[in-house]
């Protein structure tokens, strides 16, 4: 949710200046990006040559972690899709990336692949809403969402369940009397996001507390080492959440996955706003 902000909610082109106004967006011209002219066009093959390029250029960004991680999730949507299909979407969501500002889930979540430039930029996609959330909301009040068991301990008495923080072997006892009372549990990583590392464990799955604590250290040094975005923190605890026990309302909706009630909240000078509520499930 996005709160916290005061005064007015205008979001200035100064401060919003990665994405241009859609009005501004016109085909067959270019859009400046980070020192890149970037043709703005509905040609798959142009796009994926620019894409390409800006692989090449980019080089930075785009390292081998960050690669696999955009690989695999084009795959993920994709599984049919021979190597060379699988690589000119990879491209086209570079480049869409670079002049809508959507990451690759949104690029299939969003279909960009079948819509032209011009239903693309009426899209407030990842990048810009980035920018909206930062402008909105002040900076040093980002650690309570971002980091897990510091939402947990904020909101402790609207959680409804038990959560534990794992940072090193000093935290084994606090470990064991958690899966005493708690035998199958989530596990998360503390610092990341989209789901990265978030996994169920199941009271048949292991046998040996002592094996299982390592192994879930080992999972947060794992994915410490192949974080891909630089901001984020480079530590591996390992948060430990209760299972939820979903509403039967809506687990009918898909029994086999967490379905939840999304809701953006923005506080300005006139008090809070509630924006569009949305139910979030699994298919």
């Amino acid at each position: 949710s996005i709160s916290g902000a005061e005064g007015d909610i205008r979001a200035s082109s100064r401060r919003l200046n990665w994405c241009s106004r859609p009005k501004q967006m016109d085909a067959n011209k270019q859009v400046r990006r980070e020192n890149m002219n970037i043709k703005i066009t509905d040609d798959h093959r142009e796009m994926e040559q620019i894409g390409e390029r800006i692989l090449q250029e980019k080089t930075g960004i785009y390292h081998q972690n960050m690669l696999n991680m955009l690989q695999k999730a084009v795959q993920a949507h994709l599984p049919d899709a021979d190597a060379r299909e699988q690589r000119r979407a990879l491209l086209r969501s570079i480049y869409d990336y670079w002049v809508y500002g959507n990451n690759v889930e949104e690029e299939f979540f969003y279909h960009f692949s079948e819509k032209s430039h011009a239903e693309k930029k009426g899209y407030v996609a990842f990048r810009l809403r980035e920018k909206y959330c930062k402008y909105l909301n002040r900076n040093g009040d980002a650690s309570v969402l971002v980091k897990k068991y510091e939402t947990y301990q904020r909101l402790r008495p609207y959680f409804l369940r038990d959560v534990i923080l794992i940072q090193s072997d000093d935290d084994y006892d606090a470990f064991l009397e958690f899966i005493g009372k708690h035998p199958s549990f989530v596990a998360k990583p503390q610092d990341m996001a989209f789901g990265i590392g978030v996994h169920l464990v199941k009271e048949g799955d292991y046998s040996d507390p002592k094996e299982l604590f390592r192994s879930l250290r080992q999972s947060g040094k794992k994915l410490m080492e192949e974080t891909v975005w630089a901001n984020w923190d480079k530590n591996d605890y390992v948060v430990l959440e209760e299972v939820i026990q979903q509403d039967p309302a809506l687990s009918r909706m898909h029994p086999d996955s967490l379905n939840v009630i999304r809701a953006t909240m923005v506080r300005g000078k006139d008090g809070a706003h509630l924006f569009h509520p949305w139910i979030k499930a699994g298919i």
